[in-house]
């Protein structure tokens, strides 16, 4: 087995994940409401059917909706936030331009998070070698 063969599922992968704008990105959460809801609500109705409604509280269900809508909002606006640093990093001091649908761009950039992140985690632990 060759390695193009090997990697072809990754390749894949990123080729149809990839968009060349962030305009073009779908709005992946936006777009599951709707199923989230529909499944509650199949939930609800399969509950009724097999008389299964003693576990179910109405209040309950709002409040777990709540604290899910509530707990979600901190992680959105700090993705949010770090999405936009990064557009503006890269707009003003981007060198090169990579080809974004290539996977040898997505390999280069998996190895350089990594190490960078190899890199924060080392300092992190404060080992200074004279």
């Amino acid at each position: 087995m060759n390695y193009s063969q090997l990697f072809q599922p990754i390749s894949y992968w990123i080729q149809s994940t990839t968009f060349q704008d962030v305009d073009q990105v779908p709005a992946y959460v936006g777009n599951a409401y709707p199923f989230f809801f529909t499944f509650i609500v199949i939930e609800t109705i399969f509950r009724f059917i097999t008389k299964k409604t003693q576990s179910l509280h109405i209040a309950d269900s709002i409040a777990s909706l709540s604290a899910f809508i509530i707990s979600t909002i901190p992680y959105m606006l700090a993705r949010s936030v770090e999405l936009e640093m990064y557009i503006k990093i890269y707009q003003r001091y981007n060198w090169i331009q990579l080809p974004w649908n290539l996977p040898r761009t997505w390999w280069l950039c998996l190895f350089g998070v990594d190490l960078a992140y190899y890199f924060a985690h080392r300092l992190g632990h404060g080992i200074f070698i004279k």
